[in-house]
């Protein structure tokens, strides 16, 4: 070993750079574990230089690794998925659209939602139904404005065996 001879540092930072940039596939300027697990299985010389330190373990974790570390490009990702994901997440749990902010103009929509709305009476129920619909609702529920659902087929049930 005496007779190596050490390359120069410019060599050694060249080597590096070009090591570094083709195992950087997206060109992030951070190699991710993903990209650093392609090099080292497509890499016959990085297998070679591993040989003398072959593992015997065989077990398999699939387990994403965080490191402590944080690179720009990856933050900036990071934000690009998460507005990403919040855009979905809010288009899948809007239920009603976003309220109006000016009170002048949520009178004035509800005013026009009530104008155009046409009245049409149902087929089936009529207004004597309706209110004996209430009526039976007040009774049960003695007052309140709930009524235990348990209570209400109790005493459904209990009718149509009577009949």
């Amino acid at each position: 070993w005496q007779e190596f001879s050490l390359p120069a540092h410019a060599e050694v930072e060249r080597m590096a750079m070009s090591l570094f940039s083709s195992i950087d596939g997206d060109k992030s300027e951070l190699i991710t574990m993903g990209e650093f697990l392609t090099f080292a299985y497509r890499s016959r010389l990085f297998r070679m230089l591993m040989s003398p330190f072959s593992s015997t373990r065989t077990t398999i974790y699939e387990e994403p690794v965080h490191f402590a570390g944080r690179g720009v490009a990856l933050e900036m990702s990071e934000k690009r998925v998460a507005k990403q994901l919040e855009k979905k997440l809010q288009h899948q749990i809007r239920l009603t659209p976003d309220p109006i902010e000016d009170p002048k103009r949520l009178r004035k929509s509800l005013l026009e939602s009530r104008q155009r709305r046409q009245w049409r009476q149902p087929r089936d129920l009529t207004r004597a139904h309706a209110w004996v619909a209430l009526q039976v609702f007040h009774h049960l529920s003695k007052g309140d404005r709930l009524l235990d659902a348990g209570e209400l087929l109790q005493t459904l049930t209990d009718d149509l065996r009577a009949a």
